[in-house]
């Protein structure tokens, strides 16, 4: 299989789409310096290239071009004549769509809590967890002001925590 250089662009784009919008892997990407993001694109553009070509393959066996019908196989050799042109289109397709009924079973919920377990920041599992079970927490400041309340920061862990919003209970030294 000798794919032309160029074509692989899409597989590649089609994997940056894919790992971008999964739930399970969206967090880890946005937290992620570029050179991961374009390592783990390229391999996820391989898979869904390796996919592509497994349906360009099956496909025309199961489902065989009728006389007078309307055939997408023999469309697309005659109008696109880049050889491969049709594994590249249906693998950034896969990729571009691919996400959306797999979020219907791993919600971003889970992986929000994934992603607080694998980085294992204590103040990020606190500060989930006192949300979570409308628990107060207690927090001391550096001039040693203690604050005691509700956490109601909007928990994002794409974001280092730089501050913490509270409904205050009380407040003294």
């Amino acid at each position: 299989m000798e794919i032309p250089f160029n074509l692989l662009i899409l597989p590649f784009l089609g994997g940056y789409v894919f790992i971008r919008c999964w739930n399970v892997t969206r967090i880890f990407i946005l937290r992620a310096d570029k050179d991961r993001i374009i390592i783990r694109s390229a391999l996820t553009g391989l898979i869904l290239t390796f996919i592509a070509y497994a349906i360009t393959i099956f496909y025309p066996q199961y489902f065989p071009c009728v006389e007078g019908r309307f055939c997408i196989q023999r469309w697309w050799e005659v109008n696109v004549p880049f050889e491969y042109s049709g594994v590249s289109f249906i693998a950034f397709w896969l990729g571009a769509l691919g996400w959306l009924p797999l979020n219907l079973f791993w919600r971003r919920q889970a992986a929000v809590n994934r992603a607080i377990r694998v980085d294992a920041d204590p103040l990020e599992g606190v500060l989930k967890r006192s949300k979570d079970e409308t628990l107060s927490l207690a927090i001391t400041m550096a001039n040693d002001k203690v604050y005691i309340g509700f956490v109601t920061h909007q928990f994002n862990p794409v974001l280092p925590t730089n501050f913490i919003s509270m409904i205050p209970l009380q407040s003294g030294y």
